[in-house]
């Protein structure tokens, strides 16, 4: 197999645990227009008029933690196969009590430079655009993480009953691709898309080589 041959096939199971996202969400109610309180994950957001903490959690011993709500648990295995269908789910999922507000991540075996990370999101979202025309791309861009580059795509997609809001970010640990992502209805991203971006933000490593150029 080709190294080309091999990356695509990288790209395409990740895909899978994007795009198979089955979401089984209710349809959309109508919300009160209320602004997310700028705050912080130290002490609270106020998110769609509820108060929500945060707590630092590990998803990957020894090499990635990150803050999360602390209502958030790890989605049972049942769950997660109506939520992601595919057998190529993420192997670390977390959820809210009620299922609609999710965080994944999805280590690899795939090398990735530490300057490589910007370009291999824009051929997974190339990718993406291209099996699903519904997809919806928002912005893109690249933080600056505990000093490790870190690239993001916004992006809508539809589902049966509504639409969901991803905020996927790629990065590497080791030298290898790691994958994470938040997704919510996009009606309500409103309410979630800056405590999603901070808690990007909130990310540490240890314990991890430095990455070569």
């Amino acid at each position: 197999m080709s190294k080309k041959e091999f990356i695509d096939e990288k790209i395409i199971e990740l895909l899978d645990q994007v795009e198979n996202y089955a979401g089984e969400y209710p349809k959309d109610e109508p919300h009160e227009n209320v602004d997310v309180i700028e705050q912080s994950l130290e002490t609270s957001f106020i998110v769609d008029r509820k108060k929500v903490e945060f707590e630092r959690r590990v998803m990957i011993e020894d090499k990635l933690t990150i803050m999360l709500p602390i209502n958030f648990d790890e989605m049972d295995a049942e769950a997660a196969k109506l939520k992601y269908p595919s057998e190529q789910r993420p192997p670390i999922i977390y959820t809210d009590p009620s299922n609609l507000v999710n965080f994944w991540v999805s280590p690899s075996e795939e090398f990735v430079s530490e300057d490589g990370v910007e370009n291999l999101r824009d051929q997974i979202f190339s990718m993406i655009s291209r099996l699903n025309p519904g997809i919806k791309p928002q912005q893109s861009g690249v933080e600056i993480v505990s000093q490790k580059k870190v690239a993001y795509i916004e992006y809508s997609n539809p589902t049966l009953d509504s639409k969901i809001y991803n905020l996927m970010f790629l990065f590497a640990i080791d030298e290898k691709m790691t994958a994470a992502c938040f997704n919510c209805l996009t009606k309500d991203s409103k309410y979630w898309k800056k405590p999603m971006f901070e808690m990007l933000k909130s990310m540490q490593f240890t314990n991890v080589e430095k990455e070569r150029s």
